[in-house]
């Protein structure tokens, strides 16, 4: 019995090994794809420009009446965060004057993924481990599945709006 223990341990102790250097591997491999910075302008009623912006700094964040302001966290590579920028970038005309997305890559930015576990921290998500993470209003998301989360994401974008909530300006978040 003692053998089949030890033997089990052996190839659990393996199979963690090969998950984890796959696992560096394709982190690394992700780091040489950066996604071109984008950033699209769309006026708001408020005269001030509302954007699209992938390599957003907190600096970029403003607070404009009736604006609600999106916070994506993703990494350059990440197919769900890539589908996710696309869905955002369909809907965009929808919601002209209405939200401002501020996008924040984690995967290739030391700063960015501190700036991520402030605004999780705030938002009372603990550790996140997952791209990507968005926050609109109260509301926070891990991963991106088209219906799902899509459905989620256009109904905190309508409790943000009636609630004016944002975490950035609500937990002064620095």
């Amino acid at each position: 019995m003692k053998k089949k223990v030890v033997l089990f341990g052996a190839i659990v102790a393996v199979l963690v090994g090969i998950v984890t250097t796959v696992t560096v591997i394709a982190i690394n491999s992700n780091q040489t794809e950066v996604e071109p910075e984008e950033e699209v302008v769309v006026k708001a009623d408020s005269e001030e420009a509302v954007y699209m912006n992938k390599d957003a700094t907190l600096s970029d964040i403003k607070k404009i009446d009736g604006v609600v302001n999106i916070y994506m966290f993703w990494g350059s590579g990440c197919p769900h965060c890539k589908a996710q920028w696309q869905w955002l970038d369909q809907i965009r005309s929808e919601y002209e004057g209405k939200v401002a997305i501020y996008g924040f890559e984690v995967f290739n930015n030391s700063e960015n993924r501190n700036i991520m576990a402030k605004f999780a921290h705030y938002q009372g998500d603990g550790e996140v481990n997952s791209v990507p993470y968005t926050i609109i209003g109260g509301e926070s998301f891990q991963g991106f599945t088209n219906g799902t989360t899509t459905k989620k994401i256009l109904e905190a974008i309508k409790k943000a709006e009636k609630s004016g909530t944002d975490i950035y300006f609500d937990k002064k978040i620095k």
